[in-house]
């Protein structure tokens, strides 16, 4: 987990000031879950996994969203896509 020196409240609230949800829909997930709102978070994570059946979702994205959820599991599942073969488990950290 990162660490609590910086203000992640006040970070999505300036991104909600620049960025409305409808534009950017990768970045909300994941401030949502470094701000301690995982069920936001989840919400949004879910419905960019709906997302990426019917539009290009950049697998990294979902990795950094499932990572940032702290789902290792899914964070794994997800990266293989990025380079079209799996990588082994044992050179992936996740915290």
């Amino acid at each position: 987990m990162l660490t609590n020196e910086f203000d992640w409240p006040a970070a999505l609230a300036e991104l909600q000031k620049v960025s409305p949800l409808s534009e950017d829909r990768c970045a909300y997930p994941i401030a949502h879950a470094l701000t301690g709102q995982r069920p936001a978070a989840e919400r949004e994570a879910l419905e960019l996994e709906s997302l990426s059946k019917k539009e290009y979702v950049p697998a990294t994205i979902m990795a950094s969203v499932w990572a940032a959820l702290g789902e290792r599991e899914r964070t794994l599942l997800a990266v293989p896509a990025v380079s079209g073969r799996p990588v082994p488990r044992r050179r992936l950290r996740v915290e």
